[in-house]
């Protein structure tokens, strides 16, 4: 099982489908926190030298490096089956193993992966779109005609109305202004990808379907609101500018790194 740009939990291979697939086939279930996340730091320092580590193909070696000692100490032979799984990032990781490494990878289970990395990926916004729609067509609307506002907003370089939109959503003026549109969009993005468990999309749909901008903003502040406060994380916390401690122990730690890879893969 691959970790992906988090730190390893190992509730991760302690339940579900994995569990299952375990259990017919008498497989021994192993989880490899991915480098630079977590407890797996080869530095003292996030800095930029040493974060140059911090590629695909490394992750992919190190997985290498980490199937072959399971192999040696845990099979009856060198050659036992091994089947590498991963869901999003780790899911294009569990895919590229399998072809780079035939002779070390039987099967790969890739969830969810998005292989075609490109600088501009509109398919998902577009299946944020699919989805708002799926529940009501004004919901889309309204959310398009309020996100085109902020925009122009910000466009404008009007300091009234740029301080006026920021305080709507609680957001500090040292966040960066991109990075606001770019939180709210995402926060938008993050209860619908995980609506099955938050439950958010239909009750904010149901407001933001009226054709009162109003009533829509209400509706977004308190999405952006319940989000954050699910997430337990601040504005600032979802500002990339704001990811400068070089600390592994920092509580964006993770998000510094995610980030480089984001930018640099």
């Amino acid at each position: 099982y691959i970790g992906g740009e988090a730190e390893f939990s190992s509730s991760s291979i302690q339940s579900g489908a994995v569990i299952e697939v375990a259990q017919q086939t008498h497989a021994l279930i192993a989880g490899l926190e991915h480098r630079f996340f977590g407890k797996s730091q080869p530095f003292s320092k996030l800095n930029s030298t040493n974060l140059f580590y911090n590629t695909v193909d490394q992750a992919l070696e190190d997985l290498a490096t980490f199937i072959t000692f399971l192999r040696s100490n845990f099979c009856f032979n060198e050659s036992c089956n091994v089947l590498v799984v991963g869901g999003s990032y780790s899911g294009s990781l569990s895919s590229w193993f399998r072809l780079y490494y035939p002779h070390l990878a039987n099967f790969s289970w890739s969830s969810s992966a998005p292989l075609n990395i490109k600088r501009n990926f509109p398919e998902y916004d577009a299946k944020i779109a699919t989805v708002l729609r799926k529940y009501n067509e004004s919901c889309f609307e309204n959310t398009k005609l309020l996100l085109s506002s902020y925009h122009n907003i910000v466009a404008s370089g009007n300091d009234d109305m740029i301080d006026d939109f920021l305080g709507k959503y609680n957001i500090p003026d040292q966040v960066d202004i991109v990075s606001a549109l770019s939180m709210i969009v995402d926060v938008i993005s993050y209860a619908v990808q995980y609506n099955k468990q938050m439950q958010l999309i239909e009750p904010y749909c149901m407001e933001a379907s009226q054709n009162d901008t109003a009533i829509t903003e209400k509706a977004l502040q308190d999405l952006f609101s319940t989000v954050l406060k699910n997430l337990q994380m601040t504005a600032i916390d979802l500002d990339p500018f704001s990811y400068s401690s070089e600390d592994p122990e920092d509580p964006q730690a993770a998000s510094r790194v995610w980030t480089w890879m984001q930018c640099n893969e």
